[in-house]
């Protein structure tokens, strides 16, 4: 049975594992799921205390039904990071807040969805060594490619900062995926690696570059579907400089209960 995006609130306790590993790696899925990343990175050829990086991502996945038709796709993004300093110390706070809402039409089960819409992010960080703190805002969008074995997905978003006399500065995030399905609930694919782009008032930039691999597994703990993925991504450009990083990734991801399951307007 191919039940996918469009399928009925009625109907979803009935997936499959297999369903549910391709719904939870979706971006465009009408599934709640509620994704908490672990990850720990460091740099080779420098001393661990003075390259580690540990960061705890909550990111969740929440579809609105608005009409019959669209939906209003919404991906929180919190970030919690501790980071290493040339000197050895390690800075512990806040690093970002960021959201995108995208207004997208109802998909069919497989073929090519999609959604577009605002993003946001706000002055949250608690140190301007872990990130800057300033209001950012743009747009952004998700595409996805679905198969009964398959998703190709993109999420990217860009924003502008227009404080200050000087060219705005800009930030460009780009986060792709691509996954493969087995009838028992476990997947293979490139992660979900996030190119990142950051370009300064004085028209300087800089690329983070990564590629990744992961496995996961989808269970059942009790009637709650979950999900475990290993993710292993290398910075083949970090900062804009061929400087090799690895970053190893452990997903925590829970599917919950929409709690809105008809459209809001008729």
């Amino acid at each position: 049975m191919g039940i996918g995006c469009a399928l009925p609130a009625s109907l979803r306790a009935e997936l499959s594992l297999a369903e549910i590993a391709r719904e939870t790696s979706d971006p465009t899925s009408e599934l709640w799921y509620l994704s908490t990343e672990f990850a720990a990175s460091f740099e080779p050829g420098k001393p661990f205390r003075e390259s580690n990086a540990f960061t705890w991502e909550f990111q969740p996945t929440l579809p609105l039904p608005l009409t019959p038709n669209w939906r209003l796709l919404n991906f929180p993004d919190f970030v919690l990071t501790s980071q290493a300093t040339a000197e050895g110390l390690q800075i512990t706070g806040i690093e970002s807040f960021d959201w995108l809402a995208a207004f997208s039409p109802t998909p069919q089960p497989n073929g090519l969805s999609w959604g577009l819409g605002p993003y946001l992010s706000l002055p949250v960080a608690t140190s301007s060594q872990l990130a800057s703190s300033q209001w950012q805002t743009g747009f952004g969008g998700v595409i996805a490619w679905r198969t009964p074995k398959t998703v190709l997905s993109v999420l990217a978003h860009s924003g502008w900062t227009t404080s200050g006399s000087e060219s705005p500065a800009q930030s460009l995030k780009i986060q792709y995926n691509a996954q493969y399905f087995f009838n028992n609930g476990m997947q293979v694919g490139l992660g979900h690696p996030r190119i990142e782009y950051s370009r300064n008032r004085d028209g300087t930039g800089s690329w983070d570059i990564p590629v990744g691999a992961d496995i996961a597994q989808t269970f059942h703990l009790g009637k709650l579907p979950i999900k475990i993925m290993i993710e292993y991504d290398f910075f083949v450009m970090n900062d804009s400089r061929w400087q090799p990083e690895h970053l190893f990734r452990l997903t925590f991801l829970p599917v919950l209960p929409a709690p809105f399951n008809v459209p809001l307007f008729e």
